[in-house]
């Protein structure tokens, strides 16, 4: 039988958290409207790598959990559209 090749839920957590703190620094606490076209583009792709990181962690999460940051997100994303 063949291992699993996933990361832990502990490594992917660590690297949600790592994301959440690079998407804080991108953002800056600058307005939406300041922002650089580069800027924004950037702050989605990294919204969408932690989006795919909520769904290996859905199990870890729990439905609620993940339903939660997830609807969070995407609403994050579709704000700087």
């Amino acid at each position: 039988m063949k291992k699993s090749t996933l990361p832990s839920p502990a490594s992917l957590k660590t690297e949600a958290k790592s994301q959440l703190k690079a998407l804080a620094r991108e953002l800056g606490g600058e307005p939406l409207e300041a922002l650089a076209p580069a800027s924004v583009h950037g702050t989605r792709r990294r919204i969408k790598r932690l989006r795919s990181l909520l769904r290996l962690l859905r199990e870890a999460l729990g439905e609620r959990g993940f339903e939660k940051a997830n609807a969070q997100l995407r609403t994050a994303a579709d704000s700087l559209a």
